[in-house]
């Protein structure tokens, strides 16, 4: 069964990324956007020890990643990207524990829905990783990077291109 599912992951998140540029225009694609994410509450960030060292999770421990692609006040990663890589959407204020709370943000998206931003990089977990501490995208398409405690991107020296297909790559 596991075995299925590692197969299935990557062929369904090639099928969600195919055709959707994630810089297109907020105008043609806050609908689609809409659909894909859903705001998990007063949601935490806290950290956790993986081989890559210290990283930012959510309170469930999945891995949070930045796109580097995004700034401060902007997230692009929307429509087919939201499905590969969902974004860490909240309602109200998000907790931290383990990071500095000022790192700490929220952005609202072009679908009204917020997203915590960690250090200046709005972040998301990723539809690869199947247990919490997975750091399956890790360096993805040059562009997703896991993110340390410090707010800082880990770019490890043994980062592969993991989803650098169109869904994960993005």
């Amino acid at each position: 069964m596991r075995r299925t599912t590692l197969f299935l992951i990557p062929l369904l998140l090639l099928a969600a990324g195919c055709g959707k540029d994630s810089t297109a225009s907020p105008a043609t694609t806050s609908k689609a956007a809409a659909t894909t994410v859903t705001p998990s509450g007063n949601a935490a960030v806290k950290v956790a020890r993986t081989p890559l060292g210290t990283i930012v999770v959510d309170t469930t421990g999945r891995t949070l990643y930045a796109f580097t692609p995004d700034n401060a006040t902007t997230s692009t990663c929307t429509a087919g990207c939201a499905s590969a890589w969902p974004p860490a959407a909240v309602t109200g204020a998000p907790t931290a524990a383990g990071i500095a709370p000022t790192l700490v943000t929220v952005i609202r998206r072009t679908d009204g829905t917020s997203q915590i931003v960690v250090a200046g990089h709005p972040v998301y977990t990723y539809a690869g990783d199947s247990a919490p501490g997975d750091t399956t995208g890790e360096g993805s398409g040059g562009k997703w990077f896991v993110l340390a405690a410090d707010g800082s991107l880990i770019r490890s020296a043994t980062t592969t291109t993991a989803g650098s297909g169109s869904a994960g790559g993005y």
